[in-house]
């Protein structure tokens, strides 16, 4: 088994507001994401929460064939 080293593994969890930024949309709409569970949080202890970039770009992109607003809107759960 290869050793495991903090060189090996590098994971940058956000907040919501750096998420916001990252996919330039408001801090609401982050927020909505996660109502619905089309994101989800990697790291969530009481108030503190945080989102991984890459798997949340990876469940924006399943969901990409459909208008994520407009499900949002009509208070539909995508998944």
């Amino acid at each position: 088994m290869p050793e495991i080293n903090s060189s090996t593994i590098l994971i940058k969890f956000v907040t919501i507001d750096e998420l916001a930024s990252i996919f330039g949309v408001s801090r609401s709409t982050v927020k909505n994401w996660r109502a619905r569970r089309i994101i989800k949080p990697c790291v969530a202890i009481g108030s503190v929460v945080r989102f991984d970039p890459a798997e949340c770009k990876r469940k924006l992109a399943e969901f990409g064939g459909k208008n994520l607003k407009s499900e949002i809107k009509k208070g539909r759960n995508p998944d």
